[in-house]
Formats: structure tokens, sequence, C-alpha cells
């Protein structure tokens, strides 16, 4: 009985595990998306910018 215990908490943390690495990858993703975006917001209050003063 704590060997079948044993086998699910291993099951139960590796699968924790796969979760959480899927969900720093996920997170890594949306940095890189989220950092794109605050550079195309930069450029389009550049150009606003630069179309206000003509």
């Amino acid at each position: 009985r704590a060997d079948a215990e044993l086998a699910r908490t291993a099951a139960l943390l590796e699968t924790a595990s796969a979760q959480a690495q899927a969900a720093l990858t996920k997170l890594s993703e949306l940095n890189e998306d989220v950092s794109a975006a605050k550079k195309l917001g930069a450029a389009a209050r550049g150009a606003v910018a630069a179309a206000e003063k003509e």
C-alpha cells in the first residue's frame, strides 16, 4: 500500500513538474510578446508625435 501511494505521489509530482515547465515556457513567450508590443507602441507614439508636428 505504501509503495502504491509513493508511486501515485511520484506520478503527481511528475505531472505537476511538466505543467510548471509548460507554464514557464508560455510565460517566456508572453513576455516576448509584451516586449514586441511595447516596441510597436513606442513606434506608434513616435509616429503620432511626428504627425502632430506637421
